[in-house]
């Protein structure tokens, strides 16, 4: 057994034999040495009393495979090795789709077949969600190969659904960034009654940041959990920069957290961003830096971190007050990559203000124009 120190917590990590002679490996933290230890032993001594075969087999129900998958999932994340956001969206995953489609089988009838069924009816709803599952499946019976529970990864065989390449970036036009925040200032202030024209105080009062929001959007293209995590100590009025370092995820059991680091899938894509912001917005950011403080700088009504998920569900509900129902924080982030493409600064300088690779913000982000200038001129001689 080897005993280190992983973030704030200690990990005792050792394999023991089981009473089938497997060597099982066991991994335990706490939040001291000594704690971590014992913890360990507590462990070793189950793992070393039970059979492998008593614990999981063929016959066992899939249910039982994703219990322990799930708890191994947890003591990862426990470690920092995976964001609280994947466990959460691993769950969700698990209880509204894969359960219900799948827990009941046996592991021996845990074929590709009915896997890949579901695969294609998730898909058909939404390619990211098809996706999604595709990820998770490959993730669990990854973890029963390295167990020995089963043979093969059979998701490796499972078709890839590609998702459709010709999906349109869509951003808003100078017009149309005008007019929306003009009639976001209109919907806000009707939002401050209710129907018998009472006041609804601060559950209204949230809804007069919304240009403001927009503002922010625009001015850094920064995703809306990114944005709902910034203090006001983020705005720096010497240098007119904004620093993005973490995001807000809703943890099961805990609430909202502002979780460290940018969202995205690897260290390139989560490290922190430092942004100059444009002149015509520094004001805005002075302003709430100012009524912030240390807190934060798009808060609730009760003063604390937002949900993004309410937060997205408002603006859908403004977007489609205000006649602009097509539109989503996401095309706010889109039209700050087109206005920078439009002003021929190029996908590097798009890729470093969004805080993507390059291949992502072209691929996602950036418009495909025409390349041919040169050759169409030289066309003009053809007769």
């Amino acid at each position: 057994m080897s005993v280190k120190r992983v973030g704030k917590r200690w990990l005792a990590d050792g394999r023991v034999t089981d009473r089938d002679g497997h060597l099982v490996r066991v991994r335990r933290t706490g939040d001291t040495k000594t704690a971590a230890e014992e913890a360990w032993q507590e462990g070793a001594q189950e793992a070393a009393e039970q059979s492998r075969d008593a614990l999981l087999s063929k016959d066992s129900r899939v249910n039982k495979l994703i219990d322990l998958w799930l708890e191994y999932v947890e003591q990862e994340t426990a470690l920092g090795e995976m964001s609280k956001n994947s466990l959460r969206q691993y769950k969700s995953y698990v209880k509204n789709w894969i359960r219900p489609a799948l827990g009941h089988l046996t592991i021996r009838e845990f074929k590709l077949r009915r896997m890949d069924s579901l695969i294609q009816k998730a898909h058909e709803k939404d390619p990211s969600v098809g996706a999604s599952i595709r990820a998770v499946l490959s993730l669990l019976c990854g973890f029963a190969v390295q167990n020995e529970i089963m043979d093969v990864n059979p998701i490796r065989s499972a078709k890839r659904r590609r998702r459709s390449s010709g999906k349109e970036v869509v951003s808003m036009t100078r017009q149309q960034r005008r007019d929306l925040r003009e009639k976001l200032v209109e919907f806000a202030q009707a939002q401050q009654v209710d129907k018998t024209g009472r006041s609804k105080g601060a559950r209204g009062r949230v809804w007069l940041d919304l240009p403001e929001l927009m503002d922010a959007m625009l001015a850094t293209g920064v995703r809306i959990g990114e944005l709902a995590a910034l203090q006001g100590t983020a705005f720096d009025p010497a240098t007119h920069t904004v620093r993005v370092a973490a995001h807000i995820i809703r943890e099961e059991g805990v609430g909202l957290v502002r979780e460290e680091y940018r969202k995205g899938g690897n260290d390139a894509n989560r490290k922190a961003l430092t942004l100059v912001v444009p002149e015509w917005s520094v004001p805005m950011w002075r302003r709430r830096r100012m009524a912030a403080g240390e807190g934060p700088m798009f808060a609730g009504f009760r003063g604390g971190w937002q949900d993004p998920v309410t937060l997205i569900h408002r603006l859908r509900e403004a977007f489609t007050g205000c006649g602009y129902d097509w539109v989503t924080s996401h095309v706010w982030r889109k039209t700050v990559a087109a206005v920078l493409d439009e002003a021929g600064l190029g996908v590097g300088v798009v890729a470093d203000q969004l805080g993507n690779t390059r291949s992502v913000a072209e691929r996602h982000y950036i418009p495909p124009r025409s390349t041919n200038g040169i050759a169409a001129a030289a066309l003009e001689e053809v007769y």
